[in-house]
């Protein structure tokens, strides 16, 4: 039988429960580092701020996506098209 679609393993809910008892949100983390500035020491001895680079704020982005927009399911159209008729759309509908 296994376990229903959907539901939590035994190991997401050992990491889920991990990370709230250290009070540690990777989401938020992740949308702080994709603003944070970082100092470096430039070739002159210099210290430099430098942000995240354009690749690893898409990075963040990509890994967050399917959280706000989920991927959409793919749909499967049978049946055949008689293509000896003409098609023709009024107003948005389709007749044949």
């Amino acid at each position: 039988m296994g376990r229903p679609k959907g539901s939590s393993t035994r190991k997401h809910l050992t990491v889920g429960e991990l990370c709230k008892k250290l009070k540690f949100d990777p989401v938020n983390e992740l949308i702080t580092l994709k603003d944070q500035l970082f100092t470096r020491i430039d070739k002159d001895g210099n210290q430099v701020e430098i942000g995240c680079s354009p690749e690893l704020k898409a990075k963040i982005m990509v890994d967050l996506l399917p959280y706000i927009h989920p991927k959409l399911s793919t749909v499967e159209v049978k049946g055949e098209i008689d293509i000896t008729k003409p098609l023709v759309i009024l107003n948005g509908l389709i007749q044949t």
